[in-house]
């Protein structure tokens, strides 16, 4: 984690640019239909975002919040004092809470969308990936059980 010096003496630390986090749950009876997408089409950006948007749709991938909407490290007030926080104590919360907003601001811009597109991409030719898996190794265990039952039979 990158630490800088921000105005007024405060060091921020920088996250590091990731895309945003997601779970991925694949829904078994839409297999088939993934088998039947056109995989020239992921290389178009509109087909992409179709596709995944058919995933958030489906609910196969929840975008999960990511470290950058947490304030890490910023000022921790405590719930009742009997007097008022004195002018440093003013300044010094105003500050963290500056230094966290411009992280956010920071993580947030330092995504462009082309990063933000492949990541997409990369998800949807995952489940694109995991259906053909799944009807190759489910092929043949048909196979096998297809086979071994002409075995009993000769």
């Amino acid at each position: 984690m990158e630490q800088r010096m921000m105005e007024g003496g405060v060091v921020a630390s920088v996250p590091p640019v990731a895309p945003p986090t997601v779970k991925l749950k694949w829904a078994e009876h839409l297999t088939t239909s993934w088998l039947a997408e056109d995989c020239q089409a992921i290389a178009l950006r509109d087909s992409t975002l179709v596709l995944y948007d058919r995933l958030l749709e489906n609910k196969e991938v929840v975008v999960v919040a990511g470290p950058g909407c947490v304030m890490r490290g910023g000022p921790q007030l405590p719930d009742y004092e009997p007097e008022p926080p004195s002018p440093a104590d003013q300044l010094s919360h105003v500050n963290a809470l500056l230094a966290s907003q411009a992280a956010l601001a920071r993580s947030t811009a330092a995504q462009p969308r082309f990063s933000a597109l492949l990541h997409k991409r990369l998800i949807v030719l995952q489940r694109i990936y995991h259906a053909l898996s799944r009807s190759f190794h489910q092929g043949a265990r048909e196979r096998d059980r297809v086979v071994g039952v002409y075995a009993r039979r000769c």
